[in-house]
């Protein structure tokens, strides 16, 4: 279960607001792509939940190849070397379906340690902005169509997506200091 604790980001700046730790099982599969992505640098990942002006949620399908098992999910990824937090995730939203957001504003800040189904792997530290965002232009569809398979308008959460729980409640987004604004 999430605890909430205050703290650091691995950054020396610090959030105005509470992170959120838990751990998070994974397949091997995807754990071994995050740990392919840490080793190229990337520690950092970001999240939108991107809605229309009918309140309707943009969801994402990943392949299966990808680790994920076909589950839905909110467009996101990587934080790229010497890429803020906020251009990743215009980026992202952008790659993985193909639209244009504004008033994004960050969410929640997880600190997430992904743990593998194998005996004898050290968990991987991976930190999370998570966003909330409007739709602004664009036709869903995947501009990465060998990471995503599918595009879609949602008025209600799937059963079948990935960290479902993080985007069921709506909460007042969190005020962070400049540490979102700046590069890696």
């Amino acid at each position: 279960m999430s605890k909430l604790s205050p703290g650091k980001l691995s950054n020396p700046e610090t959030f105005s607001a509470r992170e959120i730790f838990r751990e998070c099982p994974v397949t091997q599969l995807a754990y071994d792509r995050l740990r392919v992505r840490i080793a190229q640098g990337i520690v950092q990942g970001v999240a939108a939940r991107v809605e229309d002006d009918r309140h309707r949620v943009l969801l994402v399908r990943q392949h299966r190849e990808n680790g994920w098992s076909r589950q839905w999910m909110t467009p996101g990824g990587g934080v790229e070397p010497r890429e803020t937090p906020q251009r990743a995730i215009h980026r992202e939203i952008h790659e993985e379906a193909g639209v244009r957001v504004q008033g994004l504003r960050l969410w929640k800040v997880y600190r997430n340690s992904y743990t593998s189904p194998k005996q004898g792997d050290s968990p991987l530290r991976f930190d999370i902005f998570q966003y909330v965002a409007q739709w602004r232009s664009g036709k869903p569809r995947s501009l990465v169509p060998d990471e995503i398979s599918e595009v879609r308008w949602f008025h209600r959460l799937p059963r079948d997506m990935a960290f479902r729980e993080d985007w069921l409640y709506r909460c007042r987004p969190v005020r962070a200091n400049s540490l979102i604004n700046q590069p890696r």
